[in-house]
């Protein structure tokens, strides 16, 4: 995709979340995952981190989650995996869509990615400026084949001429 947070956009629309609906992310979050959520007219609501780290709290999720709630986006941050077990646990309990932000966290050799399983149902990548595989811009949703299944084949499409442009000047420049 274009941009990861066009993939988040497109993955809970085709989901069927709407205005009314909440997603649950993390209180330290980037604000073009926000942006994404906003997108599809869906409530954020924030839940914490574990006292004194930078990894997402199941604790503080499961307190936050409403009859609302409908998603739950779970991030790896800085570079610091988060254990998925208790998160895909409570997703599964609560019948919620689980989302794994990998934006922060990429692979670091074959053996790595070859062994890594994940419980979520997406996983989302970002290839934008500053992140640990960084193209410049673009993304990669990957989905379970039941997701797959309920949403359909995700978007392929190039980002907009303009905004090629932008991010190319920004980064032959330096801006970026």
């Amino acid at each position: 995709v274009s941009r990861a947070r066009d993939g988040l956009t497109w993955v809970i629309g085709r989901y069927g979340i709407r205005p009314g609906d909440e997603v649950l992310i993390t209180d330290l979050m980037c604000e073009t995952a926000g942006q994404a959520v906003r997108r599809t007219g869906a409530r954020l609501v924030t839940y914490g981190l574990e006292p004194g780290s930078f990894r997402p709290s199941a604790e503080a999720c499961s307190r936050a989650i409403s009859e609302r709630t409908k998603v739950l986006i779970v991030p790896h941050l800085y570079g610091v995996r988060t254990d998925l077990a208790d998160f895909a646990a409570l997703a599964e309990r609560q019948d919620l869509l689980l989302i794994e932000d990998s934006a922060l966290v990429f692979p670091t050799d074959e053996n790595e990615l070859a062994d890594y399983q994940t419980p979520a149902a997406c996983v989302l990548y970002s290839f934008n400026y500053g992140k640990p595989l960084s193209l410049g811009w673009g993304g990669v949703i990957s989905l379970s084949a039941s997701l797959a299944a309920h949403v359909g084949s995700p978007p392929v499409t190039a980002m907009e001429e303009d905004d090629d442009r932008f991010y190319a000047a920004a980064l032959l420049l330096g801006h970026v």
